[in-house]
C-alpha cells in the first residue's frame, strides 16, 4: 500500500510537515509540548520510516497552523476550531498552547492570534 505522503501530487498541504528545518516551525514558541514519538505506532502499522518519527497532537497541529498563518502575516480565518475540536475540553488545549505562544510574539501577531481565539469562542457560544 502506498502511503499518502509518498503519493505524487501537484500540490501538498502547506504544513504537512512541521518542525526544525521545515517551512512551519513553532518550536521556539511552543517547545516540544504536544509532540510525541510515533515510531512504535508506525512500526506496528508496518509503515516505513527513517529513525525516530514525531507527530503532533491535534491541539498542537491546530496551534501550529494558526501560528504559521499569523507569522506569515495572514489571517487564520480558514481554520474553524469546531471542525476539528467539537468538545470544550479539547478546545481549551488549543487555547492554552496559543496563550503560551502569544507572549513570545510581537504585538501585531499577538492581536491576530487573540482575535482568532475570540472569534472561535464567539462561534462556540452562538451554537449553544
Amino acid at each position: 500500500m502506498e502511503q499518502t505522503f509518498f503519493r505524487q501530487r501537484e500540490t501538498r498541504s502547506r504544513s504537512f510537515i512541521s518542525g526544525k528545518g521545515c517551512l512551519t516551525d513553532t518550536t521556539d514558541l511552543l517547545g516540544q509540548e504536544g509532540i510525541y514519538d510515533c515510531s512504535q505506532l508506525l512500526d506496528e502499522l508496518q509503515i516505513e520510516h527513517e529513525g525516530p518519527t514525531y507527530a503532533a497532537t491535534h491541539a498542537r497541529a491546530i496551534a501550529d497552523l494558526v501560528l504559521s498563518a499569523v507569522l506569515k502575516d495572514r489571517k487564520p480565518d480558514h481554520l474553524e476550531l469546531d471542525d476539528w475540536m467539537p468538545h470544550d475540553e479539547d478546545k481549551q488545549q488549543v487555547y492554552r498552547l496559543l496563550d503560551k505562544a502569544v507572549s513570545r510574539l510581537d504585538l501585531k501577531h499577538q492581536v491576530d492570534v487573540n482575535a482568532w481565539i475570540v472569534k472561535q469562542k464567539q462561534k462556540g457560544d452562538s451554537q449553544l
